[in-house]
């Protein structure tokens, strides 16, 4: 598969065969399914193409408390720092689920800090 950026903020689109959103044509491959050849293309030009489908799919990451179950309350807020640590180097998108907060998926310098501060504010008063 490969990735074709996206104008969207809910992730990328990705080509891959078997979906139903026509992307466009490219090229006859002899492994290509003939369920994918573009027939009426090939009526019009005699050349042989394959259409090319694409599928949504959401990049966003969630990092979430209730997936750390079983693990105390200090193990869970390290795992979830090392975490957003590890996000902030990707171009993925992630946000943070903690007991009554919400922070949207987003990324950046800023949007980490903010996670990071959540984190390190978590139940202070406790």
């Amino acid at each position: 598969m490969s990735s074709v950026p996206s104008d969207s903020d809910d992730g990328d689109f990705l080509v891959s065969e078997g979906t139903e959103d026509f992307y466009g044509l490219r090229d006859y491959q002899p492994s290509d399914s003939p369920r994918h050849i573009a027939w009426k293309s090939y009526a019009r030009s005699e050349e042989l193409l394959t259409k090319q489908l694409r599928a949504y799919a959401d990049k966003r990451v969630w990092l979430e408390w209730e997936s750390f179950s079983g693990m105390d309350r200090e193990a869970r807020l390290s795992r979830l720092c090392y975490w957003v640590i590890q996000l902030s180097n990707s171009h993925d998108e992630y946000g943070l689920r903690l007991p009554g907060i919400e922070i949207e998926p987003g990324r950046g310098d800023e949007h980490r800090d903010a996670l990071l501060k959540a984190l390190a504010l978590f139940e202070i008063d406790q």
